[in-house]
């Protein structure tokens, strides 16, 4: 993402921030990934939720 547009998006959401429901949803969101990276990086996620690499044939 560029640097400018990155600044224009700050701005706009200055200028008209976002509901509650919105700041509620995005909180809950973020809880949400914050508690799955705390859990991988404790080392108790389960092994049958790791994605695997698949190898494709070639044709």
């Amino acid at each position: 993402m560029d640097l400018s547009r990155l600044f224009m998006r700050m701005a706009m959401i200055v200028r008209r921030p976002p509901s509650r429901p919105q700041l509620i949803a995005i909180a809950v969101v973020a809880a949400v990934v914050a508690v799955c990276v705390a859990v991988e990086w404790a080392g108790l996620w389960p092994e049958a939720l790791t994605a695997d690499r698949v190898r494709t044939p070639r044709l």
